[in-house]
């Protein structure tokens, strides 16, 4: 997977934001990382140039969770522009939204408040959101380990650990599935200026266990 830079990802908000209706003038980077987050000062719109390889209709879902919070009374940034669907540039999708300000991220109790409500929602049939699934990631994270990190048993050893964890994972009587963001941590909250807490990043968002955004804030 090709990495994103900067000329290419302002390149694509440019291009996006145009056929959106928003002006891309004054775009500032402020996220750079697997993703590339712009705030747009004349649009009142952030950009998301999603990471490559990223599909638009995995984008357009993300803009679908958004949108399916804020039925549902959890804030979220709503899509910005002239429809919801992301703009492919090239080989890379933009997806834009309202910029919520420059808010702190929320506190521990504000947290627990989103969780707790986002939890209580029943999984929606129309957004056909994917099983969580935490194994295929953990394997690739495995096969990548430089051959210097680990030894030869070591690397037996975390073979035979992944394999019982992932048959144990497979008999577990787990409660009842539920929405889960699945990437849950202070930086992808913010406190709006209405003094709201709203949620951010849906990329992970899938159908599994509360437990899981439980465990990652713990």
């Amino acid at each position: 997977m090709n990495h994103l830079t900067e000329p290419a990802s302002r390149r694509a908000v440019f291009n996006a934001a145009r056929v959106q209706g928003l002006d891309p003038t004054g775009a500032e980077l402020i996220v750079q990382g697997l993703n590339h987050v712009y705030r747009l000062p004349h649009s009142g719109a952030i950009a998301k140039v999603h990471q490559p390889g990223t599909t638009a209709k995995a984008a357009h879902r993300q803009n679908r969770v958004a949108l399916w919070l804020l039925r549902n009374g959890i804030p979220a940034p709503r899509p910005a522009g002239r429809s919801t669907e992301p703009v492919a540039v090239g080989p890379l999708v933009v997806t834009f939204a309202d910029d919520l300000g420059h808010g702190p991220a929320a506190s521990p109790t504000q947290l627990a408040e989103l969780l707790h409500a986002l939890h209580q929602l029943d999984v929606p049939d129309d957004l056909h959101l994917p099983d969580y699934d935490p194994f295929p990631d953990l394997a690739r994270r495995i096969t990548d380990l430089l051959p210097t990190s680990l030894n030869s048993e070591q690397r037996m050893l975390l073979r035979v650990a992944f394999d019982d964890t992932r048959e144990r994972w497979a008999a577990a009587a787990w409660p009842q599935r539920r929405v889960i963001h699945g990437d849950v941590g202070w930086a992808n909250t913010l406190v709006t200026v209405s003094g709201a807490a709203a949620l951010l990043a849906f990329e992970r968002v899938t159908a599994g266990y509360a437990l899981r955004d439980l465990a990652a804030v713990a």
